[in-house]
């Protein structure tokens, strides 16, 4: 039964179980080579090598009229990223002067294991024919300062499972000074390589801070409420005592720290009382109340004529009008974990508000921001 059934099988492939196999075989190696390409194109995919300069060695300098002869070591590390070996086919460095090349050297790294970073030094001379003729130079030499670059480029492959060739190439850029001190000609080599990219990065960082997350913005103070404590009519002048009830909410994202605050009571133009807010510290996105007192004698403070007969029309009006004057001034804080940063703040505020003789009432509080 079992032949029969395996024969009917057979008759309906063909009767060729060759065939078969074949086909299977291909399948196979096309489903092979999908996930190899896959792999190939992701995961393994070929990428550039990394080349960093990590120092300039000057071996001879000697300044002539004519050019200077220069002799400079580089000391080079190339970085592996790929999981597969890298094999350089052409390598160079080349040494620039403003931009035109007056030196070059082949550079022999070797190959370069999976992950792996390997080092190398070379020797860069200036090429006196590629100088001669450059009015530039000479105005450099005199100054003091020579600009000078290295290019390097290292090429090569990688063989992704060890068929397919990748070519990979790897480029750097460095620039560097000569300072001339002493009339023999010595120089220090001034590197601005990775420090001055890294402190780029770290300003352009701060600057966008500064303007967003950080960006300054003005304390708000407000007079909550005015309360009459006492006044004593029984002069010719009025003697008052009231307490004012303030609030100053930071809107910043780093603390408020003030210092030097005052709240003045003004009658007509004319400060009659004044007092002191202790200085604090208010958290980021924080609010903060407190509660002053002023006190005044008005006739300490009104000595001319014209302000006499004011204080009493008003007495006789029944309506003395004043005015709160709030000045807060102090500073934004952070660390911001590693840098500080700090900015002037001052925030201000007004308010009118008439106090009614006859009831010993204040009313008709009207109050600004700024």
């Amino acid at each position: 039964m079992e032949e029969t059934r395996g024969g009917s099988v057979m008759k309906k492939l063909g009767g060729k179980p060759q065939y078969i196999a074949m086909a299977m075989a291909v399948g196979l190696v096309i489903s092979v080579a999908l996930i190899m390409g896959i792999l190939s194109l992701t995961v393994y995919r070929g990428k550039d090598p990394i080349t960093m300069l990590n120092g300039v060695v000057l071996r001879d300098l000697q300044i002539s009229q004519d050019v200077p002869k220069l002799t400079v070591d580089l000391n080079l590390s190339v970085k592996n990223p790929n999981k597969y070996a890298f094999t350089p086919t052409k390598s160079t460095a080349f040494l620039l002067y403003r931009g035109v090349m007056v030196g070059e050297v082949v550079i022999e790294v070797g190959e370069i294991a999976p992950g792996a970073t390997k080092s190398v030094t070379v020797t860069l001379t200036i090429l006196a024919e590629r100088m001669q003729g450059n009015p530039v130079i000479h105005m450099d030499v005199a100054g003091g300062m020579v600009p000078f670059n290295t290019y390097t480029k290292i090429s090569g492959k990688v063989k992704v499972f060890g068929v397919v060739g990748v070519t990979v190439i790897s480029t750097g850029l460095c620039g560097f000074d000569i300072d001339q001190t002493g009339e023999e000609g010595h120089a220090e080599v001034k590197e601005d390589m990775r420090v001055t990219s890294v402190l780029m990065l770290i300003s352009i960082i701060l600057l966008l801070l500064s303007m967003t997350v950080y960006k300054k913005i003005t304390p708000i103070t407000t007079v909550d409420a005015v309360a009459l404590r006492h006044i004593d009519m029984s002069r010719n002048v009025p003697e008052i005592n009231m307490d004012v009830n303030m609030s100053v909410m930071n809107p910043n994202g780093v603390a408020f720290k003030y210092t030097h605050s005052t709240v003045l009571l003004v009658y007509r133009g004319v400060v009659v009382g004044e007092a002191l807010i202790e200085a604090g510290v208010i958290s980021k996105a924080a609010t903060k109340t407190a509660n002053v007192m002023l006190a005044s004698n008005l006739a300490d403070r009104l000595q001319g004529e014209s302000e006499l007969i004011m204080i009493h029309s008003d007495t006789l009006a029944g309506t003395l009008p004043f005015n709160i004057q709030i000045k807060i001034s102090g500073r934004l804080f952070s660390l911001l974990k590693i840098f500080k940063f700090h900015a002037d703040a001052v925030s201000t505020s007004s308010c009118h508000f008439d106090i009614n003789v006859c009831s010993k009432t204040v009313r008709e509080k009207h109050c600004t921001n700024e």
